[in-house]
């Protein structure tokens, strides 16, 4: 074999590696945009439920608890 046909050869062998090398990266690329997608999306639910738990406690607070009635005993 001389010198252009062996390189032609490497060269493709070269070209399929970077190939698979690219879609493996690829799918690592996607798995973790999908996990930091999922982190987004929980850690807005619980900033959420944090806020809507805080505002109610301290609504809780602000209003003043109303007295108790007592009713008239039947003797």
């Amino acid at each position: 074999m001389n010198f252009g046909i062996s390189s032609i050869i490497i060269g493709a062998v070269v070209l399929v590696l970077l190939f698979f090398v690219a879609r493996l990266a690829l799918r690592w690329a996607i798995r973790l945009a999908l996990v930091g997608l999922v982190l987004i999306i929980l850690l807005g639910g619980g900033v959420f439920w944090w806020l809507s738990t805080k505002s109610k406690t301290q609504e809780r607070r602000d209003k003043p608890r109303p007295t108790p009635i007592r009713r008239a005993s039947s003797h």
